[in-house]
């Protein structure tokens, strides 16, 4: 689940100042600026805004709940909420919230850690980070959602020196295309090759699914030669008979709407998890989101991509083994029936990240799916970075 968590720490602040005074959201008809983020080409954005093409979810209301206590020396640390929901969320969108971590006691504590569930999640070094006895810090983060449907849950782990337990809080969303798939994923887990998947508009106007995964669709209760369009159809799908390497990560239905032209479903099943990318553990990178939706594309004509490469060395406790992980020596296409792919520059980012800059250009026939890949190589090893399209004829 690529969904990343950005945090920020604000100063201590007396406890009388700012205990209780967690946001609570405005009401539907209370209108908001929303913060700027500054996109690729240097200008902003709004962070809720979603990105041309992409239609943007149904309102949905942030909901706050709970919170986590943790026993200290001299007291207890309170952090609110325990829980955020922004309910739905574009894809490719940023929503950012608030902690409060209020230190209800007689003695000062020291922030050993804050660690991410996975990772898909960024979070500031806090380590060293001291909360005054009565003091309550400001902890801010934001779910940057994935541009794939489904929920995206990520959780934070804190830990303090001295203490044995550990306290965790969550934010999650759900990714919600103006097509949106139920269930958002295909289960192919423990010998299932077969199942379904309904597809609905969220705006309840009709559409046509033009291809399930590259190939005439299998509709239940439909007919498309006698039936007209509808707002929502149930499809079958199968990896019967298909060898456990050519097992496909994601399902990808394609459509006639033009603000969703491609609705991927990931697919769960033993041969498509972390062991299709073993070379992660020897390389020390991983690629941050390796699955990219280009929408509508056409033959020839040149696309500018970018992806984040970010440091991966578990084995090692995150520590910097080969400092050269991220020089990247060139790009190459996996899928030369499909694609060429030109190295047009990497950017260092931060001690954990690199941009890879690439230039995709599709070379084969029109087709209502486009799949290919895309090989990155660095000093240290290399990856593959999935694409898919659909190419308009």
């Amino acid at each position: 689940m690529k969904a990343h968590l950005t945090f920020f720490f604000a100063r201590a602040l007396p406890l009388v100042a700012i205990f209780g005074l967690i946001a609570i959201p405005a009401g539907c008809d209370e209108a908001s600026p929303l913060p700027a983020s500054v996109d690729s080409t240097g200008g902003t954005k709004p962070l809720a805004e979603t990105s041309a093409g992409t239609a943007a979810p149904p309102a949905s209301s942030t909901r706050v709940s709970g919170s986590e206590d943790m026993l200290v020396p001299g007291g207890y640390l309170k952090i609110s909420p325990a829980l955020v929901d922004f309910g739905a969320v574009g894809p490719g969108t940023i929503h950012p919230t608030t902690f409060q971590i209020a230190n209800i006691g007689t003695q000062d504590v020291v922030v050993e850690s804050v660690t991410p569930s996975c990772v898909c999640t960024t979070l500031t070094d806090l380590a060293g980070v001291t909360i005054p006895a009565g003091g309550t810090m400001e902890m801010s983060a934001s779910l940057d959602a994935p541009r794939q449907p489904g929920e995206k849950e990520a959780k934070v782990f804190l830990r303090i020196a001295g203490v044995d337990s550990v306290a965790m809080v969550k934010i999650k969303g759900m990714v919600t295309l103006s097509i949106q798939p139920t269930p958002t994923y295909v289960d192919a887990l423990k010998g299932v090759t077969s199942g379904v998947i309904d597809l609905a508009s969220q705006d309840g106007k009709p559409f046509s699914v033009i291809a399930s995964n590259g190939s005439p669709p299998s509709f239940v209760g439909f007919d498309p030669t006698v039936d007209q369009p509808r707002s929502s159809y149930r499809l079958k799908w199968s990896i019967a008979g298909v060898a456990g390497p050519s097992i496909p990560r994601w399902w990808i239905f394609t459509t006639d709407r033009a603000d969703c032209p491609l609705v991927p479903c990931r697919l769960r099943n033993e041969n498509t998890g972390a062991r299709r990318d073993m070379a992660r553990m020897t390389r020390h990178w991983i690629i941050d989101e390796d699955f990219l939706d280009l929408g509508s594309v056409r033959i020839g004509q040149p696309i500018d991509l970018t992806c984040v490469i970010k440091h991966y060395n578990p084995r090692g406790g995150g520590a910097v083994q080969q400092p050269n992980w991220w020089q990247v020596l060139g790009v190459t296409s996996a899928s030369p029936q499909s694609l060429r792919a030109e190295f047009k520059g990497v950017v260092r980012l931060n001690e954990e990240e690199a941009e890879v800059r690439i230039q995709m250009t599709p070379t084969g026939p029109p087709s209502d799916l486009l799949v290919g890949f895309i090989g990155i190589r660095t000093s240290t090893g290399n990856g593959l970075l999935e694409v898919a399209a659909k190419v308009v004829r």
